[in-house]
C-alpha cells in the first residue's frame, strides 16, 4: 500500500493515520493523462509541504530526489497514494484543542490508554491531509511550514478542522492572512455557484474573532446572491449557525417581496382598477375624451402586462421565490417596460398641452417606480445581518438539522 510519512515532531508518540484525500490532483488524473511535472510537483508539495523524507511504496526519497524525470517516471502510481501518517506530540494536540484533550485524556477513549503505554496510533479518515497538515504545523510551531495564501478549498477544509478540534485561538493569528482579500475573489456581477458563498460565509462565520466584518460581507453575498433558500440550499452540513442563516433568507424573502408589491401596486392599478376606477388615464383632449383615455389605460396594463412576461415575473412569484435573487428581481423591476397612449398622441392637434399628460412621461408611472425601487437599492447596499456578538460560540457546533 502507499503511503506518504509525515513526521511532525521527531519524539513525537502519536501516529495519526489519514485515509485518501480530496485535494490531491493527482487522484483525479485518469490513466490515460499525461502528467504535467509542474503541476505534479506542486501537487505533491501541497501533500508532503515539503517534508524532507516522504516515503512512498516502503522507499524513502529526500525532496532533492524529484527532478522533472524523476516525477515524470514516478508519479503517476502516487496517484493510488491511500494513507497519509503524521507522526506528532500528543501533547501539542491536547493542549490547543479540547476535543483532542477529550480522545486522548487517560481513561476516557481507547486512545488514551494506549497514550499510556508510550505509543498510539488513530486513525482520522475523515479529515483531508493537506488542511491537517497545515494546522499540525500551526500546532507544532512548525509556522515557516505554514503557507500564506490557501485556496478557497483548503480554506473551508481549514474552517470545518478549526471548527470540529475547536482551534480558533491557535489558527487565529494565520487567518487574517489566509481571509484578507477574500471577499475580492468575487466581483459585484459574479455569478458563480451559490456554493461558493455560501462556503466563504462559513469561513467567516468559523473565524469571526479576526474578521467581524467579513461576516457581514458575505452575508450580505448570499442574501442578494442566492436564487434558493439559504437556510436549506446548503450541498454540506456547514458548521453555518442555523439562526444566521434563517435571518439571512428572511432578509432575502424581505426584499424580493417588496420589489414585487411595488410591480403589483401598478398591476392592481391597470389590470384590476384598484381604487375602484374605470378610467385610470386623465388625459386631456379636445374630442374622443373617453376614449382614448381607455385606449392609454389598455396600453400601460399590455405593456405592464408583457413586460413582467417577458422577464419570468408573470404570474408574480410567490414566497420562498425559488429561482430568484435579490440582484435579479430588482435588475427586472428596473428595466420593466411601459407605454402609455398618451405619450404617442400628446403631440396630436387636439391634444391639450398642459397638465399631467405632458409634463410625465407613462403618468409618471415609471419615474414613481424608480423612486421607490432606489430606496429600495439603496438599503440593500445596507443590508443589515446580525451581529456575530448575536450568536453564542456554541451555536456554531448545535445547528439545528433541517
Amino acid at each position: 500500500m502507499t503511503v506518504v510519512y509525515l513526521e511532525l515532531d521527531a519524539d513525537g508518540d502519536l501516529l495519526l493515520i489519514l485515509g485518501r484525500g480530496r485535494d490531491s490532483i493527482l487522484e483525479d488524473m485518469s490513466d490515460n493523462e499525461e502528467v504535467n511535472p509542474e503541476l505534479a510537483m506542486s501537487a505533491y508539495e501541497k501533500a508532503v509541504e515539503q517534508e524532507a523524507g516522504a516515503m512512498v511504496d516502503d522507499t524513502m526519497y529526500s525532496e532533492d530526489d524529484f527532478s522533472e524525470d524523476f516525477l515524470a517516471d514516478e508519479v503517476k502510481p502516487a496517484k493510488r497514494v491511500q494513507e497519509t501518517h503524521m507522526l506528532v506530540s500528543s501533547k501539542h494536540l491536547m493542549t490547543a484543542s479540547p476535543v483532542f484533550m477529550a480522545m486522548f485524556r487517560k481513561g476516557h477513549f481507547t486512545e488514551g490508554s494506549q497514550l499510556e503505554s508510550g505509543k498510539a496510533e488513530v486513525t482520522l479518515d475523515e479529515n483531508p491531509p493537506a488542511a491537517f497538515k497545515i494546522l499540525m504545523d500551526i500546532l507544532h510551531t512548525n509556522t515557516r511550514k505554514v503557507p500564506r495564501t490557501v485556496d478557497l478549498d483548503t480554506l473551508t477544509d481549514l474552517a470545518l478542522l478549526v471548527d470540529k478540534y475547536q482551534l480558533l485561538e491557535s489558527v487565529e493569528p494565520f487567518a487574517d492572512r489566509w481571509l484578507s482579500g477574500l471577499i475580492g475573489r468575487f466581483s459585484d456581477d459574479d455569478k458563480g455557484d451559490i456554493w461558493q458563498f455560501h462556503r466563504c460565509l462559513c469561513i467567516s462565520w468559523v473565524f469571526r474573532l479576526s474578521r467581524r466584518n467579513g461576516l457581514k460581507e458575505f452575508a450580505n453575498y448570499v442574501a442578494i446572491r442566492s436564487k434558493c433558500e439559504v437556510n436549506t440550499s446548503t450541498e454540506y452540513d456547514l458548521p453555518t449557525p442555523g439562526p444566521l442563516l434563517d435571518h439571512i433568507e428572511g432578509c432575502r424573502q424581505r426584499v424580493i417581496s417588496t420589489v414585487l408589491s411595488h410591480l403589483d401596486d401598478l398591476v392592481q392599478i391597470y389590470l384590476y382598477k384598484k381604487p375602484r376606477r374605470k378610467i385610470i388615464c386623465r388625459g386631456r383632449y379636445a374630442r374622443d375624451v373617453t376614449k382614448r383615455r381607455k385606449a392609454c389605460d389598455h396600453m400601460m396594463c399590455g405593456s405592464l402586462i408583457a413586460s413582467l412576461v417577458e422577464n419570468g415575473l408573470w404570474p408574480l412569484p410567490t414566497a420562498p421565490f425559488e429561482g430568484l435573487s435579490i440582484q435579479s428581481v430588482l435588475k427586472t423591476a428596473t428595466s420593466t417596460q411601459l407605454s402609455a397612449g398618451c405619450d404617442i398622441w400628446k403631440d396630436s392637434p387636439d391634444a391639450w398641452d398642459h397638465g399631467y399628460t405632458t409634463n410625465h412621461r407613462n403618468h409618471g408611472r415609471t419615474k414613481e417606480l424608480n423612486r421607490k425601487l432606489a430606496r429600495l437599492i439603496e438599503k440593500v447596499d445596507k443590508l443589515g445581518v446580525l451581529d456575530v456578538a448575536d450568536f453564542d460560540v456554541s451555536s456554531s457546533r448545535a445547528r439545528k438539522s433541517r
